[in-house]
């Protein structure tokens, strides 16, 4: 994906890096709990896995976007977590998402795709 990236002048949006960045801050406003590390954050979700949901990704997603520079239109967004923990996480992976999809469209219009991983 970096090479796709910096190949086509995409800018990166890594789901995965938006949520480890954003949901300490989250938890923090609406909990008073710090989080500091990656186990306490596998911690926290394993008691509170709705903090984590496939929404709150598309919110982070779509202020990245409405947050890049005017000139910046071109965008790779990698919505997929890699660690296991937030895969296991049913409220962000989901079998159908489309509702979800379709509201991220709507507000930024483009093209979508969805490449498995094997």
């Amino acid at each position: 994906i970096d090479h796709l990236s910096s190949m086509f002048g995409f800018q990166l949006i890594n789901g995965e890096d938006l949520i480890l960045k954003s949901l300490p801050k989250k938890v923090k406003v609406a909990r008073n709990i710090v989080l500091k590390t990656t186990r306490e954050i596998i911690d926290f979700l394993d008691e509170e896995p709705h903090h984590l949901t496939v929404e709150w990704l598309f919110k982070l997603v779509a202020q990245q976007i409405a947050d890049a520079p005017k000139q910046q239109s071109l965008f790779l967004v990698d919505l997929m977590p890699n660690l296991k923990f937030m895969l296991k996480n049913e409220n962000l992976v989901k079998e159908k998402c489309c509702e979800e999809i379709q509201v991220f469209e709507k507000r930024f219009p483009g093209t979508i795709a969805e490449i498995g991983r094997a």
